[in-house]
């Protein structure tokens, strides 16, 4: 069962791998949130892989050293795709509550040094330290994550402390974070919405909103679910957890790729390729676009002078919503 999961598992990340590909060779893709969103990537793709390898490989089979290599690792990336989260949601919480239109930073700017500072350093911090009291002569008192156990190449649950102290203790502060950063968002979408007049910043807004939004629940949702089930002491079916960590990769990869802005630059960089991106577009569109042809008509709605509409859309150079979105 262990090796069916963790094949499955490499399997399914390739559909991450294929994401941060693609976000990585398409210009418009690389602004500030879309160098967020690589980060966050890459952090989930190492955090399958390490999880794969823990299930692939046998304690008994491992060379000396591997075990450790790999629990820290997963540990590390664990923590790190929570953070980066965390770095998206306050991204679009910041987005939704500047007064001003956001200026255009440079994407190796002050903005993503302390977006990485805060992405790659919490989990480095919680890491170091965990290991620094693992090899340390503490005091009873002092909680040990007992990273590797001795059965396992990770947590052993039966040390509850350990688990909370080093790995949902903090997941539960970013987790309750991302909860009042989405929520307040959220609220001030909803007035944005209905005062501007500006519809093509209202829809570009709206389609990251709702990324970020749906990352959220695939992510947060479920682990949250899990952590109550652990804090109860309650044995959640472990196939019920595998099918969704399969199911996680695709969903990411539609939710983020599976655009038809993103096919149409994907068909301008690859010419010759273009009847495959024509294929994956309308497959994709069958799965996440059956609401796009409802949109202009909220657009209507949304905007509260419906009789000049069409009039102030000329004059701000109304685009449609795929078109004006240059990233999300």
């Amino acid at each position: 069962m262990d090796f069916l999961r963790g094949c499955l598992t490499l399997i399914v990340t390739t559909f991450l791998i294929a994401t941060l590909f693609v976000y990585s060779i398409l210009p418009k893709m690389r602004n500030i949130h879309g160098v967020n969103v690589m980060c966050f990537l890459a952090s989930m793709i190492f955090m399958n892989i390490s999880f794969a390898l823990r299930l692939l490989i046998k304690i008994s089979d491992m060379p000396t050293g591997l075990c450790p290599i790999i629990a820290i690792t997963h540990h590390f990336a664990y923590i790190a795709t929570f953070s980066w989260l965390n770095v998206l949601c306050f991204g679009v919480w910041r987005m939704f509550s500047s007064i001003r239109s956001p200026k255009p930073t440079p994407i190796w700017g002050k903005p993503f040094f302390y977006s990485s500072l805060y992405g790659w350093g919490i989990p480095l911090v919680i890491v170091v330290v965990g290991q620094i009291v693992q090899h340390s002569d503490v005091p009873d008192y002092v909680i040990k994550p007992r990273l590797p156990s001795e059965m396992y190449c990770w947590f052993d649950h039966k040390y509850r402390g350990s688990v909370i102290a080093y790995l949902y203790g903090p997941l539960i502060v970013m987790i309750g974070a991302n909860n009042i950063m989405i929520v307040w968002a959220g609220i001030k979408f909803c007035q944005r919405s209905v005062e501007s007049s500006k519809v093509t910043n209202v829809s570009r807004n709206k389609q990251r909103f709702k990324v970020i939004l749906s990352l959220f629940v695939l992510m947060c949702l479920p682990w949250s679910i899990g952590m109550i089930f652990f804090m109860a002491g309650i044995n959640f079916n472990r196939l019920v957890t595998g099918i969704f960590n399969a199911l996680l990769p695709i969903f990411i990869f539609i939710i983020l790729i599976c655009k038809p802005s993103v096919w149409k630059m994907l068909k301008l960089k690859f010419p010759r390729m273009s009847p495959f991106f024509l294929t994956c577009e309308k497959l994709g569109s069958r799965i996440v676009c059956k609401r796009s042809k409802h949109q202009p008509l909220v657009a209507v709605e949304e905007n509260p002078s419906n009789s000049n509409n069409t009039t102030e859309m000329n004059k701000i150079g109304y685009q449609h919503p795929a078109k004006a979105e240059s990233t999300v």
